[in-house]
This record gives C-alpha cells, structure tokens and sequence, in this order.
C-alpha cells in the first residue's frame, strides 16, 4: 500500500484509492471511519495488516514530539 501513482498496475496500492473503493467515494462515510472507529477496534483488526504497528509507531512519535521541551 505504499504505491503512490493512481496509475495502473499501481493504482491498487495507492492508499487513497483503496479508501475510494471502501468508502465508495463517500466523504461523510471516510469522515466518519477516522473520527468514529475506536482505536481499540483498529488495533484489535489491524495486527495482520501492519495497521496495529503503524498506530502503535505514531504515538510513540507523537508521545516523543509533546514531551519534548
């Protein structure tokens, strides 16, 4: 999923198309899975797929960028 030409064969790694096909183009619905879907249940589903490493990574980072001083 790192592909980021929405040209093909390439275009079925480009994140952004991916969300377009889950979503079906559907803004609110986009909106709606990154405000309302619990981190929990995103870590829980995301072992297999990495998602669970990348969240854990962000706030790592994040912890590290808000206590810095």
């Amino acid at each position: 999923m790192r592909a980021t030409l929405e040209k093909e064969p390439e275009r079925m790694r480009n994140v952004k198309v991916v969300v377009e096909q889950l979503t079906g183009d559907d803004k609110e619905r986009e909106k709606q899975c990154w405000e309302k879907t619990n981190l929990k249940h995103l870590r829980e589903r995301g072992v297999d797929t990495g998602l669970t490493d990348y969240i854990q990574e962000v706030e790592q980072r994040l912890a590290a960028i808000l206590l810095s001083d």
